[in-house]
């Protein structure tokens, strides 16, 4: 189909099911989806649907004003797609269950625009999945921007890689994953509820700026978690959240998290090398339990202007060598329950209450810990 325009169906615009032959090829090239407004109880006016039927293949095409469940519906089907408009769209932009899907040069502005619990892009694997998305721009959504989900991430696993992103004024999580792979770089996130949302995915990210959120910037449980480059401004609840797993935060910025810049719980594995955390409630709180205490390798980092203290640890054992945490309103460092192996070369001078307190080594430069 090249050139067509779709308008005001009360049925499908195109519908691809198990009749066509396997490894079919369905492409719309400079087509105009306009309007497909709900015109009886019965109608389904979904753009395109494809079931069982190959690859779908769309190039310059638009669709706007689609108030049907999804805009573009993927079962089982493949997709590229690239140059598209999506505009004004109620429900699921594009919903992909299974299959392979490359997606470029493509923005949607004003879409999931009914409630929370529509995506723009949802993707949902019970096989393996490889998907791309690159140079993509989501704007103005009601719920999630991207929703990654693989049900069976050993034996099935989904691999995201997504690139050159910009999303602004998202409702719900910026990009949502469970149980994926995901690489995530040049990526630009402006206002939504977390930025990023990992559980049990496996999770590197590079180059990406978090601001404006209503809850957490980062938050991650009991998944692998890489991050490098990441600045992360105005948080609502936690810079960078980490539950369980392991973290690795490097050349990062955190500021300005209504609570802790960095906070970490139940076990969670951190090294942290060359970032900074000003301006938030503490710069970093590690809250570990008896018998469940935090790790951590925190070096050659910054901890300053912070509500509280520069770092509070609560049964977390690790090293804190060659940092600052300085300029805090209480205390450069706090200790409870808490074992350093190594707490070298660092400047914990000129907080309001004092050096440090409660920790087993002398951690800076005339520490002086109150009484």
């Amino acid at each position: 189909s090249t050139g067509n325009t779709y308008r005001g169906q009360s049925g499908y615009s195109a519908f691809l099911n198990t009749a066509s032959a396997s490894g079919s090829e369905h492409m719309f090239t400079d087509d105009t989806f306009d309007g497909l407004p709900v015109e009886d109880s019965t109608s389904i006016p979904v753009p395109i649907y494809c079931s069982d039927a190959g690859l779908v293949g769309i190039d310059g095409s638009n669709f706007s004003d689609v108030s049907a469940a999804y805009a573009l519906y993927l079962n089982s089907c493949s997709s590229e797609i690239e140059d598209a408009t999506f505009t004004n769209i109620s429900n699921y932009t594009i919903y992909a269950y299974n299959g392979d899907h490359d997606i470029s040069n493509t923005t949607l502005d004003t879409v999931n625009t009914v409630a929370s619990y529509y995506s723009a892009f949802y993707l949902f694997g019970a096989e393996a999945m490889n998907i791309s998305i690159a140079d993509v721009s989501i704007v103005n959504g009601a719920g999630d921007g991207i929703y990654g989900y693989a049900t069976d991430p050993v034996n099935s696993p989904m691999m995201l890689d997504i690139s050159g992103l910009n999303l602004e004024s998202i409702g719900d999580d910026a990009i949502y994953l469970y149980g994926t792979e995901a690489y995530l770089e040049d990526i630009v996130i402006d206002g939504s509820a977390q930025g990023v949302y990992a559980n049990s995915a496996t999770v590197n990210m590079g180059n990406m700026s978090i601001s404006n959120t209503t809850e957490t910037a980062v938050y991650t449980t009991n998944s692998v978690s890489t991050l490098d480059t990441v600045t992360v401004s105005s948080s609502a609840d936690y810079g960078v959240y980490a539950s369980g797993g392991t973290l690795s935060l490097t050349n990062s910025e955190i500021s300005n998290s209504t609570n802790a810049g960095l906070f970490a719980e139940n076990s969670a594995d951190l090294t942290i090398d060359a970032s900074t955390f000003q301006n938030n409630l503490y710069g970093i709180q590690l809250d570990g339990s008896e018998g469940f205490p935090i790790t951590f390798n925190i070096t050659n980092s910054a901890l300053e202007l912070n509500s509280l203290s520069g770092i509070l640890l609560n049964y977390a054992d690790g090293i804190f060598d060659s940092s600052i945490s300085n300029n805090n309103q209480e205390l450069g460092m706090e200790c409870v329950e808490s074992t350093l192996s190594s707490c070298l070369g660092n400047d914990l001078t000129s907080n309001v209450l004092g050096e440090q307190s409660g920790c087993d080594l002398t951690c800076g430069i005339e520490a002086n810990p109150p009484e």
